[in-house]
Order: C-alpha cells, then structure tokens, then sequence
C-alpha cells in the first residue's frame, strides 16, 4: 500500500498509511498517549486493580493507581461471547486432573493462551504433578475466571471447560503462548516442557449469582479453516504493530476496552478479534466482521485506530 511506513524488517506486511503519527517516546522507553499523561479524577469503581507498580509518565511522576476495568460481553445478553472472552483474556487457570496414586481430584495453577480457535493451551513439564496425571488418564478440568479486583467475586464470571489435555502438535501453539507470556521464553526450551491443548468437551459458565449454563464446543471455537493467510501472516502482523504502531495499540486498549494507559502490546490476532497484554492485565478487542487475510486485518486495524481516535477526542470535548 503506497504511502505506508518505510521503517520495517525485511519481507514484515505494510498495514498503516503515513498518516497514522508515530508514538510519543519517553525517556523510560514506555509509550503514552496523551490520556496516560494526564489523568485527573478517575472515575471510581469497585473494580480496582491491586497488586501492580504504577506506571511513571515522561517526567518521572507516578501514575495514580487504576480505577477502571476494561468492558467486555455483556453476561445475560450472550453467555457464550462472554465465555469466549474469558478464553481469550485469562492468563492462567487451575487445571484438574485424575492423580494417579489416589484416584483424588488434583488441582494446580497453569499459564494459559490460546489457539487461533481459542482452544487453550498450557505450557507444561512432564516431572510436574498435573502432567504425569494427563500420561494417566488425559481427561481434565480447566477453571477460567474474571472476578480479579471484583469485592465479591462469586458475582464475577467463571468458566469451567471439560476435556481432554494431550501434547500439541500445532506448529503455532509454542508462538501463541510465548507471545502470550514472553518470561516463559526462560524455560520453553528445556528438554522437559512440552505444549498441551485442552479439547474442549463441554463447558460450564457461571456469570455470577443465578446466571448459569452449560455450552457446547461449537459455542466456544471459532472457525479458522477459511482463514489461512491471516494465521500465516499474524507473526508479522503482531511484529510490525508493536514496533511501528504502539501508539494505535495502546488506544486500542484504552478508548474500546475501557482499560487503563500504558504501552499495551498486541499478542494475538484471529478472524475475529485482537488480543492486548499489558503486564497482568489483557482485554480483547472484537472485530466488526471475520477477517481472513492480511489485507482485511490492515483495513480493519485502521477503521479500529479511527475509532478509538474518535472516542478520545469526543471524550475529550466534552
């Protein structure tokens, strides 16, 4: 596309025109937009986020604390969409399998990502517990929860998924997790660590005090197989985003999804949406429609871009 950014790395996609500005650089290295540098009377919320170190702004100056929490499906209207978004922003779980000594139930804490159809994925070594239990018997259960920062968190939502966890043999699986938990990078290459999927057989999602139900597969994974060029390229996409166009990400995070500033990064991208990390926290970004090529990605990351522009400057306004 004529007009697009020069600076990239060899054989890296175009996706922004030259109008798109570059990202403000601090001299701490974080990007800001214009939001993260001023914020003033943040609106309260019992939804806060505890346990991070504040952010500093360009003149060194501590950020005050976050007080929102980024939006989601709305639970009663579509109980499937909202399951699927917990999926997509959980980043880790308690997995429960079958021990093999005493036949007991045997929960653990795991990182999880996804795949591009959202099944989940688990980094995993084989001298672990939970792991040795899957060699006998691969049946599990994985918990997802949102209620983090909730005052009452069994009004928060859950996600219980039923399956099967085996070895993956997905050539994407390893990319997805890492770029999903870059400090797992330490350990992904020792000979006991493998990659796991969970098969999804079933689901049961609570969205709080009587708001109960059980899904299907088909609820939960999107279809991928029409959707080929944009997997192939989505290495490149996530890369060229977060090196040329940080500042669109992070606006991404904060106009659309309602989260706090800071230098958000893109670490997913499927037919239908986008997934951003910044530290504990992620959120997850819908499309208006699948999008199945590089091409469509890069029309529907501008519309995104100019969307979000629009919404932080009639916030501003008004």
């Amino acid at each position: 596309m004529s007009g697009c950014c020069a600076r990239r790395r060899p054989g890296q996609l175009r996706f922004f025109p030259s109008w798109l500005p570059r990202p403000k650089q601090c001299h701490t290295g974080a990007v800001w937009s214009r939001r993260a540098l001023i914020v003033a009377n943040p609106p309260r919320s019992n939804h806060i986020v505890t346990g991070k170190s504040h952010p500093h702004n360009c003149n060194g100056r501590a950020m005050p604390p976050d007080t929102t929490q980024p939006t989601g499906p709305d639970l009663q209207a579509d109980p499937a969409a909202a399951a699927r978004h917990i999926m997509r922003t959980a980043l880790k779980g308690s997995l429960a399998t079958l021990d093999q000594e005493t036949g007991h139930p045997y929960a653990s804490l795991v990182l999880t990502a996804t795949e591009s159809d959202g099944a989940p994925v688990l980094l995993i070594s084989r001298l672990a517990r939970h792991t040795r239990n899957l060699h006998g018997d691969a049946r599990t259960s994985l918990l997802l929860d949102a209620t983090n920062g909730l005052g009452d968190p069994l009004a928060g939502g859950r996600l219980t998924l039923l399956g099967e966890a085996r070895p993956s043999s997905s050539p994407t699986a390893l990319e997805r997790f890492l770029a999903r938990h870059p400090s797992a990078q330490a350990y992904a290459g020792f000979g006991d660590f493998s990659v796991y999927q969970v098969s999804i057989a079933g689901a049961h999602f609570v969205g709080g005090f009587g708001k109960i139900v059980d899904l299907t597969p088909a609820q939960l994974l999107i279809a991928v197989a029409d959707a080929l060029p944009l997997l192939t390229a989505a290495g490149d996409v996530i890369a060229h985003m977060n090196s040329d166009h940080s500042e669109a990400v992070a606006l991404y995070a904060t106009e659309l999804a309602g989260a706090r500033p800071g230098p958000w990064r893109l670490s997913g991208i499927d037919p239908e949406g986008l997934d951003l990390q910044l530290g504990e926290q992620a959120v997850r970004i819908a499309f208006a429609e699948r999008v199945l090529t590089p091409e469509q990605a890069r029309s529907a990351l501008i519309a995104l871009v100019q969307q979000a522009r629009a919404v932080r400057d009639g916030g501003a306004s008004g």
